[in-house]
């Protein structure tokens, strides 16, 4: 995701924008097989609302981080 850096400690930033966005997408797979078992599976399966609000709340951190983190950068 990042290219080489000048400094160590944009290496270190760049180091944890790129774990943040590995991050936001792991979130967001478990999100879309969560919604996939909601839509097509069994309702003892289902992990419920109050934990899809949670992966949900998370992206949206995760997604804020990476943002500020990106917009910093430049």
């Amino acid at each position: 995701m990042a290219g080489p850096a000048s400094t160590p400690g944009q290496a270190v930033a760049a180091a944890r924008r790129d774990r943040a966005a590995v991050g936001l997408v792991s979130l967001l797979e478990l999100y879309h097989a969560a919604e996939r078992v909601r839509v097509d599976g069994e309702e003892k399966d289902d992990i419920g609302d109050g934990v899809r609000e949670g992966l949900m709340l998370a992206c949206r951190g995760l997604a804020e981080y990476v943002a500020l983190q990106v917009g910093g950068a430049q």
